[in-house]
């Protein structure tokens, strides 16, 4: 029996648990993979610089794209949209999906955002660093790009321009797992030198928060039991000059009841502080290091030691 090389990757049968097929063509770790909403096609980026797209029904890539330091790649829902993010050269790169091989008809720096976040914030005092990027992901109205980070927050961009819509602080730290990016970095750890890398330093994070299925939200880990819950809709009203609802609003109305009287948003500095804090006193649940939503079944599933389901309180 021929044993496929272990950068290869695998298409399991849930039904039986077997694999269909090997996609062989990757020479190092393969650091994302985004299934197609609309075909059966998948894409997929690696250390060796390169992100393929496959065909579920063929073992060989339909394209290859050379790119220094592509380590995150996701489909827009409509699947129109291929948005592909370097975290070393911290920039966002949209192809036309059905023209691949075409340049990209956007770019965008998210340099000048990460800079200004290098200290963190709102009690985060973690620092960002070259590389920490753990998750690309579109919302459900294709109107915003999550950037999900290793580091003290989360980058909220405009899927159409690139302004930064919103920073989203991780108010209780981080959970220390660390990016795609900086996986081969990374020293191991041994009994003589335990602090070349932090807690869970061999785990690569795949990004601890995602967006809620109506594009409001974005729900997110930290480094405490619990998710964290920013409302979107406070920037997004801010940015309109005008509440949800189309009426007024001012700098200090982006007040919540259990935040102190302290501002949610800073829209001079673009900062959204969590509007929720959801499980926080489930500590038998753990940290949430990768978070997900079902949208068929309004249900979250987050991640670490173990796998936890969250459901909404009907009461």
């Amino acid at each position: 029996m021929l044993i496929p090389p272990k950068d290869t990757i695998r298409y399991l049968s849930a039904h039986d648990n077997t694999y269909i097929r090997y996609f062989r063509g990757h020479s190092a770790p393969v650091t994302t993979l985004s299934l197609s909403p609309g075909s059966d096609e998948f894409i997929s980026a690696s250390l060796d610089n390169t992100v393929k797209l496959w065909d579920l029904r063929s073992t060989n890539p339909s394209h290859t794209l050379n790119i220094t330091g592509p380590y995150l790649a996701t489909y827009d829902p409509g699947a129109v949209v291929l948005a592909i993010a370097c975290p070393a050269t911290q920039i966002v790169m949209l192809y036309d999906a059905r023209q691949v091989d075409a340049d990209p008809f956007a770019t965008f720096k998210v340099g000048p955002y990460v800079t200004q976040f290098t200290q963190g914030r709102a009690g985060a005092q973690e620092r960002h660093t070259a590389g920490d990027w753990t998750k690309l992901e579109f919302s459900v109205d294709s109107k915003k790009l999550l950037i999900a980070t290793s580091g003290p927050g989360h980058f909220v961009i405009d899927a159409y321009d690139g302004p930064l819509i919103a920073y989203l602080p991780k108010t209780n730290g981080t959970t220390n797992r660390i990016s795609p990016a900086l996986r081969s970095r990374v020293a191991p750890l041994t009994p003589a030198t335990p602090a070349q890398a932090p807690r869970n330093a061999g785990v690569t994070g795949t990004g601890d928060a995602c967006f809620s299925p109506d594009s409001r939200f974005v729900l997110g880990g930290s480094g405490e039991a619990g998710m964290l819950v920013w409302d979107l809709t406070i920037a997004d009203a801010a940015r309109a000059g005008g509440d949800s609802n189309g009426n007024g609003i001012k700098q200090e109305d982006t007040t919540m009841s259990g935040t102190s009287g302290s501002k949610l948003f800073d829209a001079k500095e673009k900062v959204l502080l969590p509007s929720h804090v959801i499980g926080e006193e489930r500590k038998d649940a753990g940290m949430a290091s990768v978070v997900g939503y079902n949208p068929r079944h309004n249900l979250v599933a987050t991640a670490d030691r173990q796998v936890v389901f969250w459901v909404p309180d009907l009461e």
